[in-house]
């Protein structure tokens, strides 16, 4: 998380094990974002403790079209 008023980082929230690719908040939590990673996970933050309330990793099959 980065405070942009200070220009300083204030929180590191790194459980995805690929870039982040989309982030958003919560349209029903002041405190809570979504982000999903390039290998497809899903995670929603508490962006003020940092922690993880959900996650689920989307699995593809390499076998469809």
């Amino acid at each position: 998380m980065w405070d942009l008023e200070y220009d300083e980082c204030i929180k590191n929230m790194n459980e995805h094990s690929s870039a982040v690719v989309y982030i958003s908040k919560a349209a029903n939590s002041e405190e809570q974002l979504m982000t999903i990673g390039q290998s497809f996970e899903f995670k929603v933050w508490n962006y003020v403790t940092g922690s993880i309330s959900d996650s689920h990793e989307i699995g593809l099959d390499k076998d469809q079209n």
